[in-house]
C-alpha cells in the first residue's frame, strides 16, 4: 500500500470516529419542562412532537461560538506546553466550524450544502424550579419524564438512516471550561500526529487536509459547549441538521410569535418514551 492510500485511510479514521466525540452515557430519564402550549404542541395524535429552535434564535448570544473561543485557546496552550510545533500551530490557529456539510440528495446522490442547525432541549434534572419557572409558560406548567431512549429514537427514525436530506445527532452539554480544552485538545493533538506523518510521506496537500479535517470536527461539536453559568440545565441536546437545499415543505420551518425560527420533528409516543407528565401548580 503506497503512503497516500495509507494517510488516507487514517484520515478517513478520524472523520469517521469524530461521531464519538461528544460520546455519553445517557441516564435513564430525561426532562422536558413547559407551558400549555408547549404541551398541547407536544403530545397529540398519540405521538411526541418536540420543537427544534433554529441555533441562531436561542436567547444565549454565544451560542455556537463556544467552541470556537477553547479552540483557540487549546491551541495556544498546546504550542506553549510543545506539544505541537509552531508550524502546525500557524496552519490551524485560525480555522473555524465547516458550513458545508455532505447530505443525501437522494436515494443515489450526495450533495455538498450549506445548512442551519435546529435544537430541541432536555436534561436529567428531575425537581428544577429553576427551569420551571424559565420554560414553563404561563400559569400551568408541565414536567415531561421521558426515557433517554428518545434521542436515538429521533435520530434513527427522522434522521438520514430513514429519509434523505437531513442529519440528527445528540450531545450532552459541556459547561466546564477545562473539559472543553481537554476535549478540544485531544483532536488537535491527534490531527498533529497525522500532519507528521503526512508530512514525513510527502503526502500531497496535507495541510488542506488535516484543516478540512478539524473544520468537521469543530462543527460536530459547536453546539456542545455553553457557558459555564447555564451548568444548572444539565442539559442535553437533539440536532436537526438542515441543507439550504431541502424543499420547503419538508418539516417546513415556522416563525414563532417571539420571533423565532422552528421546526417541528414527531416520533410515534408510547409508554417506551413517555413515562410521566406532572402538572404545576400541583392539586391537592
Amino acid at each position: 500500500m503506497d503512503n497516500e492510500k495509507l494517510f488516507e485511510m487514517n484520515l478517513f479514521s478520524e472523520y469517521a470516529t469524530t461521531k464519538w466525540l461528544s460520546a455519553f452515557i445517557a441516564p435513564v430519564s430525561l426532562y422536558h419542562y413547559t407551558g400549555v402550549e408547549g404541551y398541547n404542541g407536544i403530545i397529540k395524535n398519540n405521538s411526541l412532537t418536540f420543537r427544534f429552535t433554529q441555533s441562531d434564535c436561542f436567547d444565549d448570544n454565544t451560542e455556537g461560538l463556544q467552541v470556537l473561543k477553547y479552540y483557540k485557546k487549546a491551541c495556544k496552550r498546546l504550542l506553549i506546553k510543545k506539544r505541537i510545533s509552531r508550524e502546525f500551530y500557524e496552519v490551524i490557529k485560525n480555522l473555524k466550524p465547516s458550513k458545508i456539510k455532505v447530505f443525501k440528495k437522494d436515494s443515489n446522490h450526495i450533495e455538498c450544502s450549506t445548512f442551519k442547525c435546529y435544537i430541541s432541549c432536555f436534561t436529567d434534572k428531575g425537581n428544577s424550579k429553576k427551569m420551571l419557572k424559565k420554560y414553563g409558560k404561563g400559569k400551568q406548567k408541565y414536567k415531561l419524564k421521558l426515557s433517554s431512549a428518545i434521542l436515538k429514537k429521533y435520530m434513527y427514525e427522522t434522521g438520514d438512516d430513514a429519509e434523505v436530506q437531513r442529519i440528527i445527532s445528540y450531545c450532552k452539554v459541556i459547561y466546564d471550561n477545562h473539559e472543553k480544552i481537554d476535549k478540544l485538545s485531544k483532536i488537535i493533538v491527534s490531527a498533529y500526529e497525522l500532519y507528521k506523518i503526512g508530512l514525513g510521506e510527502d503526502v500531497a496537500n496535507v495541510e488542506e487536509r488535516i484543516s478540512g479535517l478539524l473544520k468537521y470536527q469543530l462543527q460536530i461539536l459547536q453546539y456542545s459547549f455553553k457557558k459555564r453559568k447555564y451548568a444548572y440545565e444539565s442539559e442535553y441536546r437533539i440536532i436537526y441538521i438542515r441543507p439550504d437545499f431541502i424543499d420547503k415543505n419538508v418539516s417546513p420551518c415556522v416563525m414563532n410569535n417571539n420571533g423565532k425560527v422552528s421546526v417541528d420533528l414527531t416520533v410515534v409516543s408510547n409508554e417506551q418514551y413517555l413515562q410521566d407528565v406532572e402538572t404545576y401548580p400541583q392539586k391537592d
